[in-house]
């Protein structure tokens, strides 16, 4: 999948989110990687601390900041060391995601 948008910095995306879920998120609750923002929020959600949000880069306007789904932490940028786990994370999540759109375009 191509990006065809401005990415987000760091700082965009903390404002970005914090502004559509209406709560504060912390910068350091947050990681970039490719087309994908992961959140481990461990403030609001204690119980998930071995899970990662995942969340597909905003196009402009778009402010829903729905999570798509979720990765084990293990194999989230939140760990130091692992490319190789993020980056095999990163394209399936590309991969379900250009799936989803084509399904969509088909129905259309």
């Amino acid at each position: 999948m191509t990006t065809t948008y401005k990415r987000l910095t760091k700082a965009e995306a903390q404002l970005w989110l914090s502004e559509a879920w209406g709560r504060s998120i912390r910068i350091s609750h947050i990681r970039l990687r490719g087309d994908w923002l992961f959140v481990r929020d461990l403030d609001e959600f204690p119980e998930y601390a071995y899970e990662v949000d995942c969340i597909h880069m905003p196009k402009s306007g778009d402010i829903s900041a729905e999570v798509w789904t979720c990765i084990p932490l293990e194999d989230s940028p939140f760990i130091s060391g692992n490319k190789e786990a993020v980056d095999v994370a990163v394209a399936k999540l590309d991969a379900e995601i250009a799936k989803y759109h084509a399904e969509m375009e088909d129905e259309e």
